[in-house]
């Protein structure tokens, strides 16, 4: 199932490292072969061509989108684009999220290390997915709804950490009101959930994690 993931290839920058950082191996070379898998029947069935176009298409669009803003800023709800709203220019938008990625890693990898609940190594993943990448579309922050999941359940079970309730009602407005949040006001509203949402999750996962998971890792 993680494998069937790669036709969005920029959420899913985080799973290898959480795999290997829980000592997943199984679950990771499943992965790779699914992937494998999937990209030799494409090519069966409908020809190499397309992924020979693969580099140059994936360097237009980053051209098009990121560098250019084609799009527009809002569409976007990363710290990249909070910075391109602001007027900042690509390079300035890359200096910034490049750091941020790579700290969001860094948690990801100590998170999914710890002994924490499995619902909290769930959503810490989920979050620092959307996060780490410049290329996130307010559509996307839909894929908050499980990490939301999993931590209302790890909330009702061991009961919520500090201000986590309500960043969780904040995530789920997110997704409708981060466009208009960062386009009209300058707000950004996407990020700034991501970060707290991420921030709350790895706090209580590093404190808790003596607690039992509630299933299998």
């Amino acid at each position: 199932l993680l494998g069937c993931l790669a036709y969005k290839p920029q959420l899913g920058l985080l799973l290898p490292l959480a795999l290997l950082a829980g000592g997943h191996w199984r679950a990771f070379l499943a992965a790779g072969v699914t992937v494998v898998a999937l990209v030799a029947v494409s090519a069966g069935l409908f020809g190499v061509e397309n992924w020979m176009r693969l580099p140059a298409s994936m360097s237009e669009a980053q051209h098009l989108i990121l560098d250019q803003g084609r799009a527009g800023w809002a569409i976007l709800q990363s710290a990249f684009s909070a910075v391109r709203r602001w007027g900042g220019s690509a390079g300035m938008g890359y200096a910034v999220q490049i750091p941020i990625a790579i700290a969001v890693a860094a948690t990801v990898f100590a998170v999914w290390r710890s002994r924490a609940a499995h619902e909290l190594k769930a959503a810490t993943l989920i979050v620092g997915s959307l996060m780490a990448t410049p290329y996130v579309i307010d559509y996307d922050l839909t894929v908050l709804g499980p990490a939301m999941a999993f931590l209302a359940a790890h909330g009702l079970r061991h009961g919520f950490g500090r201000w986590m309730a309500s960043a969780l009602a904040l995530a789920w407005i997110t997704p409708l009101a981060g466009r208009v949040a960062l386009g009209e006001f300058g707000l950004p509203l996407g990020f700034g959930t991501l970060a707290l949402l991420l921030g709350l999750t790895a706090r209580d996962a590093l404190r808790r994690e003596k607690l039992p998971a509630a299933c299998p890792a």
